[in-house]
C-alpha cells in the first residue's frame, strides 16, 4: 500500500522488493515514511539517493541502481533480474512535454511485454501497467529521464 501517491513511489516500491524477498529486521510502520527523502526536506526522491539512505539505517539491505545508455539495455538487464527472481523497479519517463518519471516494481515479462506495478491504492489491490518493450525504447530515445533501474542485490 502507497503511503503517499504523489511522491512516495520509491519508498514503496523499495518496501515492495525488501518484502518480496521477506528480509527481516526491517520497520515496516515507517519505512515509507522514513526514506520518502522529498517530503522529509531532505532533497528530491531518486533512486539512488533513497538507497543510500536505507543502506545507512538497514546496512543489510543493498539496493543497487543503474542508469542505461539505450533502452535495449535497460529491457535486457530487466529480463536478466525477473528470470533470476531479483526483485527490481524501473524509471518510466511519463510524458514528452515533462522530466517526469515513476519508478514501479517489475512483475513479469514475455517476449513483447513487462508488467509493472503501476500503484496500490487503499483496496490494496494493485493496479498493474503491461507496456510493451518497444514504447519503453522509444521513451527511452526520445523523452528525457526514466533511465534506471533499481534491484535488491543481497541481503547480509
Amino acid at each position: 500500500l502507497q503511503k503517499d501517491h504523489r511522491l512516495g513511489a520509491i519508498a514503496a516500491g523499495f518496501e515492495w522488493m525488501i518484502r518480496f524477498k521477506k528480509i527481516k529486521d526491517v520497520n515496516f510502520e515507517t519505512f515509507q515514511d522514513d526514506f520518502n527523502l522529498q517530503v522529509n526536506g531532505e532533497g528530491k526522491n531518486d533512486l539512488l539517493f533513497t538507497a543510500e539512505a536505507v543502506k545507512k539505517i538497514y546496512p543489510h539491505i543493498s539496493i543497487k541502481c543503474q542508469s542505461f545508455s539505450t533502452g535495449k539495455e535497460k529491457v535486457a538487464f530487466i529480463k536478466e533480474l525477473v528470470s533470476k527472481n531479483v526483485p527490481s523497479m524501473l524509471s518510466l519517463t511519463l510524458s514528452s512535454k515533462s522530466n517526469v518519471s515513476h519508478e514501479m516494481p517489475v512483475t513479469f515479462y514475455d517476449e513483447n511485454y513487462v508488467r509493472l506495478v503501476w500503484r496500490v491504492g487503499d483496496t490494496k489491490n494493485p493496479d498493474m501497467l503491461r507496456i510493451a518493450y518497444d514504447d519503453i525504447l522509444f521513451r527511452h530515445v526520445y523523452w528525457d529521464g526514466g533511465k534506471e533501474v533499481a534491484w535488491l542485490e543481497r541481503q547480509s
